[in-house]
């Protein structure tokens, strides 16, 4: 983006106002439910997607393998630690090297060899719940109409199956894919879990163990370093010939960004195709929101829209991320 863009877009930004956003809202979401209509909407989701089921939390899961290892090797030197101790030693861990996710992952995985994904399973249904609120409507929506497909594939992020789970009780046909050569039937859902799989009932699946559990540093440096990867070329199949949806995804993944650029040189009609939806980040001020803050927010606002175009997405503001199952139900309709 060049400074005159730059300087168009926070123009454009002050004179928006709160009516005009509520009107590109709902116009995104109807030209999302006529793609839905015409079988070509294909839904990405992110960790936001399970959260309200109580699926562990990025944070949540570093955390409890932290002090799994850690109960784990003292207890090996005959060291018994109290809860208080595990929690100040986790901290401490956590902030070493600016507490880089991708760089302590690395380190939990070592330390726990061939026990690692059996522990990442049992921490990470811990307090789960097959479903929520926002489950339900994305089962909903995974339901064909009559003579329709509906969702033409499901791009997943997360390791659980509780999208499966939902989709079982709704009786849609689905094939969860977790590794390359894996053929689908025309009647079937592809569900692509391209960061790798772990459903709570392991035995339910074949050859989980050729999936890569992208968890660490060598699962984001494999993706980045191999164009070819069968979860590089799936997403980017979608991502070049269909309208996709992202759910629950920060949109910050650094591979999912280059494939999306990728992408949006492919699109000849250079008109943003995608759309994500974001919950809103609003700026406020000791004196709550003022004028000139709530002018800020829309220039913010605009900006972020502008950079996310550039990659070929539309946002679609919420207020709260309970506001999503609302406009799953209206792309239904």
């Amino acid at each position: 983006m060049n400074k005159f863009l730059i300087k168009d877009t926070i123009s454009q930004g002050i004179k928006r106002d709160s009516q005009s956003d509520e009107r590109e809202k709902q116009l995104y979401i109807e030209q999302l439910s006529r793609e839905y209509h015409n079988d070509n909407l294909v839904l990405f989701l992110g960790a936001g997607a399970s959260r309200k089921a109580g699926i562990a939390t990025w944070d949540a899961l570093i955390s409890e393998l932290f002090v799994a290892l850690i109960n784990q090797e003292m207890n090996k030197k005959g060291i018994k630690l109290t809860n208080s101790d595990k929690k100040s030693i986790v901290n401490s861990i956590q902030n070493q090297n600016g507490y880089s996710p991708l760089l302590q992952t690395r380190f939990l995985r070592q330390g726990f060899e061939e026990e690692f994904t059996d522990l990442v399973r049992d921490i990470l249904y811990k307090d789960a719940v097959d479903t929520s609120h926002l489950l339900e409507e994305l089962g909903q929506l995974c339901v064909p109409n009559r003579g329709m497909t509906g969702i033409k594939a499901i791009i997943n992020y997360n390791f659980d199956d509780l999208i499966e789970k939902n989709l079982d009780r709704l009786r849609v046909k689905y094939h969860s894919v977790y590794s390359d050569g894996v053929k689908i039937n025309s009647d079937e859902l592809g569900i692509y879990h391209v960061h790798g799989f772990l459903p709570q009932n392991k035995e339910e699946y074949e050859d989980l163990s050729k999936s890569l559990l992208v968890f660490s540093e060598e699962g984001y440096h494999k993706l980045l370093l191999e164009p070819y990867n069968w979860a590089n070329m799936t997403q980017l199949n979608y991502l070049t010939n269909d309208v996709c949806l992202f759910i629950g995804l920060s949109m910050t993944d650094p591979n999912l960004r280059r494939l999306l650029d990728i992408a949006s040189q492919k699109n000849v009609e250079e008109n943003p195709n995608h759309y994500a939806i974001l919950k809103r980040f609003t700026i406020t001020s000791d004196n709550n929101v003022g004028d000139d803050i709530m002018t800020f927010n829309h220039v913010n606002e605009e900006l972020q829209e502008s950079f996310f175009k550039e990659l070929g997405i539309n946002i679609i503001w919420v207020e709260s991320f309970d506001d999503i199952p609302l406009i799953l139900n209206r792309i239904k309709r």
